[in-house]
């Protein structure tokens, strides 16, 4: 075992933003079960790895948007809306994704979860991902082409400096 600066990271990533690529969702049906089997996220790791940036945000066959690798994935529409996919057995409803949730209606942002498709990550206003790891982490480029701007959306920001600041009660269970 060796220490993790995750909250430094997590500011450099606030203040910078971190890429993402796409790539097929390989994984099983019960994504929502951690098991020993995490080949299929093994491999979009390396997919990520071989592209140079942060994380793959896995796509169905369909174009519907399932999470990363290890992360949820998130957007903020044209209109505002947060998006995030339902949690399903297509998604591991992790506890850092429960307290984005929380914290986006603190904060008085409209929430839905439902699907989204490759299309609407890109035309987002905002696209992150959430992880116990990586806490929250604007992506500022996809497919090697900008997420609006090409900065850290406000949303993000503000959530990471919220999620940061803790003093919250943990998020019920699923």
């Amino acid at each position: 075992a060796r220490p993790k600066p995750v909250r430094d990271l997590a500011l450099r990533a606030m203040n910078a933003g971190v890429a993402a690529v796409t790539t097929p969702d390989l994984r099983w049906r019960r994504r929502d079960v951690k098991t020993v089997s995490l080949l299929g996220a093994s491999l979009a790791k390396q997919v990520a790895a071989d592209a140079g940036v942060f994380e793959a945000i896995q796509v169905e066959d369909d174009g519907r948007v399932t999470e990363g690798a290890s992360r949820n994935a998130w957007i903020i529409d044209t209109d505002g809306v947060l998006k995030t996919p339902p949690p399903t057995p297509d998604l591991l409803n992790g506890i850092t994704r429960r307290v984005v949730l929380n914290i986006a209606t603190e904060l008085g942002v409209t929430v839905k979860q439902d699907w989204f498709d490759v299309a609407a990550m890109r035309n987002a206003v905002e696209l992150f991902i959430t992880s116990a790891s990586a806490f929250i982490a604007p992506v500022v480029r996809l497919d090697d082409a900008p997420i609006a701007d090409g900065r850290p959306g406000a949303f993000a920001t503000a959530a990471l400096r919220r999620y940061l600041e803790g003093d919250r009660p943990a998020p019920a269970a699923p």
